[in-house]
């Protein structure tokens, strides 16, 4: 009995032993179909995705053959995935049955290393080729994985990139713009070279791009002003708001030794706890500047002390016709103290109703029409009540833009001129009178100068009545007219008349000189004098008689001489009150003088008197 439940015993545990053997493999085998079913699904998910992405990936042998692709491919080539299945990839990227130099595929083989290149397609696209090498168990190469990328967009927006920055250089350079960073962890101010060129040297020259706050301190910040720039970086690391960004001005030291400001433009970069990492600063060479802007504000003050001084009354008006600015002359002439209480009012203000309508009206249209009013004559009778004559200027006053914002006026008082021109004419009527009646000739003329600005000839411009009566030329047939044409040969006239009166008109020195004209047939005595640039007047007498006289008298003295000669004869005279004494020559030849020995003193004859005689 014992033996048969033993028997049964081992019958069950071994039928138990089978099956859960049985089991086993069953349960292995139903593993195994859901992993391989799962294979089946996740490789599924890697086609869709490798062939949904827009990567060109393809699969090669070692010789570059295709040996799988995805759909992204016919759009890189034009061709379907069969038809790119077996062709060689230099063929399909480089249209060439030989890989290029820069083949990242031969890298790649080369080194046993992922590679890649940038290739510049024949239509002007680029592309980005990355190779990765497929290993066997045996750690070789059997195959490779090539991703193809269109990088065109990228590759110009690197080069708009480079573009950029190369104009944001030039354009640093330009405005003399330099950056500096401060690294608040290391202590250290880092520069670039525009820096450097700002402060005139070099990284070179100072050691290097990086230096300490104190070193820079010391090189380049003015003494007077390193407080201010210690005291300014301390508040910028210490300030709580992110997007903290401040101007300073301050004075340098150059390289060479000048002095120079700057304007620095500081910005602050925060961890999440506030606290400040970095200081960035753009500096910007303002010396120029501030020197061009010391210069503006100087000449706008001179500008201002001109307009206060001159004694035309000169304004600006705001569209509503409102002085928004008066010289001094304009707030003084209207019974104010000082501009402040001129600022603000209007014509109305100021003027009689009659006249401001008339201002109002013409105001209107040169601020709305952009017309310019221009030395208008007016006048009115002024607070006092006396007559006054001013002339009006008004011009648009225009912004930036071009927009009109208001006006600029003038006012010139010309009272004291009309006196002047009305006592001018009287004064000229009393001149043309005089003129006229002057028994001298008179005679205004320009000189004439030649294509070489030589001075060749002069014109007629004025002659009077007696000029016409001395010289026989009528006004009518010589004004406006050359001595040439109205004296012909007057060049070739021994009296020299052009060349005088050349040098009277360029120098200025007056000249008086007495002169026969062949051309007149007539003796002048003649005063040239320079009425202004060019210009000369003469004034004429005609002293042909006199000279005829003179003449006369000379032939009669002459015939007296001789007379004398002949008989022996001389003569002398004595003036007593001026001791003036007039000997004759034949004085020398009675008295025994030898020719040139007789000096024509009383002296001289005493001389020879004898003693008893005397």
């Amino acid at each position: 009995m014992q033996n048969y439940n033993d028997k049964n015993t081992g019958k069950l545990q071994k039928k138990r032993k089978e099956k859960a053997k049985l089991e086993t493999i069953q349960y292995q085998v139903s593993k195994d179909t859901k992993e391989e079913k799962s294979l089946h699904v996740e490789e599924n998910i890697w086609e869709k995705i490798i062939h949904s992405v827009s990567d060109w990936i393809f699969l090669t042998d070692l010789d570059g053959r295709i040996i799988k692709t995805n759909e992204a491919g016919e759009k890189f080539t034009g061709f379907s995935c069969e038809e790119i299945t077996g062709q060689l990839c230099c063929k399909l990227l480089h249209n060439s049955t030989k890989h290029v130099p820069d083949c990242p595929m031969q890298e790649m083989k080369r080194t046993g290393q992922k590679a890649s290149s940038e290739i510049l397609l024949p239509d002007g696209k680029w592309i980005q080729v990355t190779v990765d090498p497929v290993k066997n168990n045996d750690n070789k190469i059997e195959s490779s994985i090539h991703i193809v990328r269109y990088i065109t967009e990228r590759k110009q927006t690197e080069e708009k990139l480079r573009s950029n920055e190369a104009q944001l250089s030039n354009a640093a350079k330009i405005a003399q713009i330099g950056y500096l960073e401060y690294d608040v962890a290391d202590h250290l101010f880092i520069f670039n070279d525009q820096f450097y060129s700002i402060f005139r040297t070099t990284a070179e020259q100072v050691g290097g791009y990086t230096m300490t706050p104190e070193r820079y301190a010391e090189m380049f910040i003015h003494p007077d002003d390193r407080l201010v720039v210690e005291n300014e970086m301390k508040n910028i690391r210490e300030i709580s708001d992110t997007n903290f960004n401040r101007q300073l001005e301050h004075r340098i030291l150059y390289a060479d030794g000048g002095i120079g400001t700057i304007s620095v433009r500081y910005f602050v970069i925060k961890n999440i706890q506030g606290r400040t990492l970095k200081i960035y600063g753009a500096i910007q060479d303002i010396t120029e500047r501030r020197q061009i802007k010391q210069e503006l504000k100087k000449e706008q003050n001179l500008l201002r002390l001109l307009i206060d001084n001159i004694p035309d009354r000169i304004y600006i008006k705001d569209k509503e016709h409102r002085f928004i600015l008066g010289n001094n002359a304009m707030i003084y002439y209207h019974g104010f103290q000082s501009e402040d209480e001129f600022i603000g009012k209007t014509d109305f203000d100021i003027y009689q109703e009659k006249y401001t309508k008339i201002f109002y009206s013409e105001e209107e249209d040169v601020i709305k029409n952009g017309k310019s009013i221009i030395n208008e004559r007016l006048s009115y009778k002024n607070k006092k009540g006396t007559e006054e004559w001013v002339l009006i200027t008004k011009l648009p006053l225009r912004d930036m833009n071009g927009d009109i914002v208001g006006l600029v006026g003038i006012t010139r008082d010309i009272t004291e001129k009309k006196k002047t021109e009305y006592a001018l004419r009287e004064s000229e009527k009393k001149y043309r009178l005089l003129f006229e009646s002057m028994m001298d000739g008179f005679a205004l003329h320009e000189i004439v100068f030649d294509e070489n600005n030589n001075p060749v000839d002069y014109l007629f411009i004025d002659i009077n009545p007696a000029f016409e009566k001395l010289t026989g030329l009528k006004r009518d047939e010589i004004i406006n007219k050359k001595a040439s044409e109205v004296l012909p040969d007057i060049e070739n006239d021994p009296g020299n008349w052009i060349n005088k009166y050349v040098q009277v008109a360029l120098t200025g020195q007056k000249c008086r000189f007495e002169e026969y004209s062949e051309t007149l047939d007539r003796w002048y005595s003649v005063i040239a004098y320079c009425t202004n640039k060019n210009r000369f007047a003469t004034i004429f007498e005609d002293i042909t008689e006199r000279k005829k006289a003179e003449d006369s008298l000379r032939k009669s003295e002459a015939r007296y001489e001789l007379a004398q000669r002949i008989g022996g004869i001389g003569t002398w005279e004595w003036n007593i009150e001026t001791n003036e004494i007039y000997w004759s020559d034949e004085i020398e030849s009675i008295f025994g003088f030898k020719e040139g020995q007789f000096d024509e003193s009383l002296e001289a004859v005493k001389s020879r008197i004898h003693p008893e005689d005397y």
